[in-house]
């Protein structure tokens, strides 16, 4: 009996499953990325989406032969962020669907204004994805709007693959995700970054070029308000502390010739240190290392230039992450995460310090910075037999 109950159990969970509102994917306007921005003059939330065109991607190309536009833009206003969604739907003939977009980004105003309503719209709705990808435009968001292709049917899922190389070749950018941004605006130092979009403008010399996106650079939060902007080499040190480097280059100067090296991973580590109320840390970072250029005649197999590199290298990328630490200290935002290290290792000194962390305690806390790199591989030449300029 127990036996024919279970099974009676497992047929009918597969008659009752299923999506009791599905709808075909061509009765749906697909989102693929979002601007939103504040309005001073009109008081209003703005939106603008890019949606796919469904009908180009069946059918490729009209019945002349000439190719469809992939993707249209519509946009909407409203009193508040749901309210100007909502907007947009009078400009299309399909419910939106967002749950395909992967890109949100938001004006320099609203970004100064607050976000808060605009996050928390996006964690409340349902379709919206925790993982998409979240972004300041640096760029007047007509601006931004008016970027056509540039390897990607849907302009602004280009951005979304720029992060991917960005991470995988400079470490000027970064990824935050909707979901990291709202437990950022949670935490007691609510201090974070940003990464930045804007539009590079074409090259006149360049026959046919078009403005392209830029993904470099990072915006500073305190709370859910952009107190400020951090440039690419800030940003490439706050990725190096923060564990988010993959590969970068960073010229360095070795026997008064400047070398080009590239980073291939790093390992970094906060410690705090709490003695009589007073608090101190030490971050220690550690990169590998491999030689991508080199501008004097030498022998890369010989241990003593090996530590010479090393040693140049260390140095070098010891002064660029001073240099950012002093930045944030000079905003008196630690979106370093420091305070977070505090609370872990001492829950009664938190609690004196939390409410005057970022104004009082940060801007002055010493900071000891140090870097241990390790020199992995030469490249295919072992020596250099000729000196550049010559």
């Amino acid at each position: 009996m127990k036996k024919l109950l279970v099974i009676l159990v497992f047929l009918w969970s597969f008659l009752v499953s299923g999506c009791v509102e599905h709808k075909d994917i061509n009765e749906r306007d697909l989102v693929q990325g979002a601007v939103f921005d504040y309005n001073k003059h009109d008081q209003r939330y703005e939106v603008h989406v890019q949606i796919a065109n469904n009908a180009a991607f069946n059918r490729g190309t009209t019945g002349g032969g000439q190719t469809q536009q992939t993707f249209f833009i519509c946009d909407g206003a409203g009193n508040t962020v749901f309210e100007a969604i909502r907007d947009v739907s009078k400009n299309v003939n399909k419910r939106l669907f967002w749950s395909h977009c992967d890109v949100y980004i938001v004006g320099e105003e609203l970004a100064r204004r607050g976000i808060f309503p605009l996050i928390d719209y996006l964690m409340r709705d349902n379709e919206i994805r925790e993982a998409s990808l979240f972004f300041v435009s640096q760029a007047p968001l007509t601006e931004l709007m008016s970027v056509k292709n540039v390897g990607a049917q849907v302009p602004l899922q280009t951005i979304k693959n720029m992060i991917d190389v960005g991470l995988s070749s400079h470490g000027t950018t970064f990824k935050k995700r909707i979901i990291e941004l709202y437990q950022d605006l949670f935490t007691d130092n609510s201090c974070y970054v940003v990464p930045v979009v804007s539009v590079r403008e074409p090259n006149k010399k360049s026959k046919g070029d078009i403005p392209k996106f830029h993904v470099s650079g990072a915006a500073v939060f305190k709370g859910d308000k952009m107190i400020g902007q951090l440039t690419p080499l800030e940003v490439r040190s706050y990725s190096f502390i923060a564990n988010q480097i993959k590969d970068t280059v960073i010229p360095t100067m070795v026997q008064d010739k400047k070398e080009t090296m590239e980073v291939i991973g790093s390992r970094a580590e906060i410690k705090p240190h709490i003695a009589g109320g007073r608090v101190s840390f030490t971050i220690k970072v550690k990169p590998r290392i491999n030689y991508g250029e080199v501008a004097q005649p030498v022998n890369l197999a010989d241990p003593g230039f090996a530590r010479k590199t090393e040693q140049a290298f260390n140095e070098t990328l010891r002064k660029e992450l001073i240099n950012s630490i002093n930045r944030a200290k000079e905003m008196k935002a630690d979106y370093f995460g420091l305070a977070r290290q505090v609370q872990m290792a001492d829950k009664e000194l938190w609690k004196s310090v939390k409410d005057i962390w970022s104004e009082e305690v940060f801007p002055d806390v010493p900071i000891n910075v140090e870097v241990d790199s390790k020199l992995i591989r030469t490249g295919l030449v072992i020596s250099t037999k000729m000196e550049v300029g010559k």
